[in-house]
């Protein structure tokens, strides 16, 4: 990762190698883990936007700050608008990434970023078919709907939809024009 990162970052006496991000769910888990216990929170804001059949969410991060992902229960599209970030993936590894940037990001992956500039990442949801949808729900109940914490969680989510033969629906198009 060159001489532009430390291979430390430093918050709150929290210290996480760069060189070591994780490359699995359980290791990226595992991370998490270790932040919470840290009292780790990253400061991020939190946009939300509601049209017909679709839900975005904005997360804007400052430069410097490492966010973990949760699961997503859907597919989806992810958007960074701003900045320049390094990703890891348990089905990728490690990536850099930069604005524009446009990707799917498939049910059941959770992501670690870390942000090298203040940067805008962007989510899409299609929300036909989100059982409990209401765009009124507070942001811990709207995360709820849209991802779980765990690996294991999403697992008995995949495994409940199967149970009730609703195969995890695929998000609809939305035709713009």
């Amino acid at each position: 990762m060159g001489d532009r990162l430390s291979n430390l970052v430093k918050r709150n006496n929290a210290k996480i190698d760069l060189r070591k991000i994780p490359n699995s769910l359980e290791a990226i888990e595992a991370l998490e883990r270790q932040m919470q216990e840290a009292g780790e929170e990253a400061p991020t804001q939190v946009n939300h936007y509601v049209s017909r059949d679709v839900y975005v969410r904005e997360l804007v991060i400052p430069k410097g700050v490492l966010v973990i992902g949760r699961v997503h229960k859907y597919d989806h599209v992810s958007i960074m608008l701003e900045g320049e970030m390094l990703m890891w993936t348990s089905d990728k590894g490690a990536f850099k990434i930069k604005a524009p940037f446009i990707s799917t990001t498939k049910a059941g992956s959770k992501r670690v970023g870390f942000a090298l500039s203040d940067t805008r990442f962007v989510t899409a949801h299609g929300t036909p078919n989100v059982p409990d949808w209401d765009p009124c729900l507070p942001d811990e109940e709207l995360k709820a709907l849209f991802t779980t914490r765990t690996m294991i969680e999403y697992n008995l989510f995949a495994t409940k939809a199967e149970q009730l033969q609703l195969a995890i629906p695929q998000q609809p198009l939305i035709e713009m024009w």
